[in-house]
């Protein structure tokens, strides 16, 4: 097996893996209270209107340059952690991003659903409006964590001037391009396709 075919295959797992996360932090928001959230989920819920509004405009997401700005930071961070803790790093950084988004939009939907004329019809369109932005989020997040994790086992295995580290080099500038920008089309995708669908509610 290549080293792309390889990339391509843990790409597909660890996303799938990020999904699941997303679902079971979505089904604890769900289930659980708002009441609970807030004393459980403090490490979320506590963090200021950009994590604990409940507001569904489309004018909260319209907020391109911020949300790449931001999220350029997560990313370098991710990019940290993976580095150090490799695997571990990784999955951490999955886990607090899908934690974040799942706990925070779910919470939302449930506020204004008990205010919603037709509830599904909120849920609906919410999920359509974000889940997109939040995906291409997670897949920025891991391609930029796979590409610490590669040059954490080049500089632990290779010396500078071995060509194999050039090649681990090469597969890392690849997967740093490839994971800033899908950063900067989660940001274009939360600045319009987010407030566009949510002009519906």
């Amino acid at each position: 097996m290549s080293g792309w075919e390889a990339n391509r295959k843990s790409i597909i797992s660890v996303t799938i893996l990020f999904i699941g996360m997303v679902l079971a932090y979505a089904v604890v928001g769900l289930v659980l209270p708002q009441a609970t959230l807030q004393e459980q989920y403090t490490f979320i819920m506590d963090r200021g209107t950009a994590y604990n509004s409940t507001d569904l405009s489309p004018e909260r997401f319209a907020h391109g340059m911020t949300f790449l700005r931001i999220n350029t930071y997560v990313l370098i961070v991710f990019f940290i952690f993976a580095f150090i803790y490799r695997g571990l790093g990784t999955s951490m950084a999955l886990g607090w991003n899908a934690g974040v988004w799942a706990i925070t939009l779910v919470t939302a939907v449930k506020v204004n659903m008990a205010a919603a004329a037709s509830p599904i019809l909120l849920a609906l369109i919410a999920t359509v409006a974000l889940s997109p932005h939040v995906l291409l989020e997670g897949l920025a997040y891991l391609s930029g964590s796979l590409a610490a994790i590669f040059f954490s086992r080049g500089v632990t295995l290779y010396k500078p001037t071995d060509s194999r580290f050039f090649k681990v080099l090469n597969a890392v500038v690849v997967l740093a391009v490839v994971s800033f920008g899908m950063v900067i089309l989660a940001a274009v995708v939360e600045h319009f396709w987010a407030p566009f669908m949510l002009g519906f509610l």
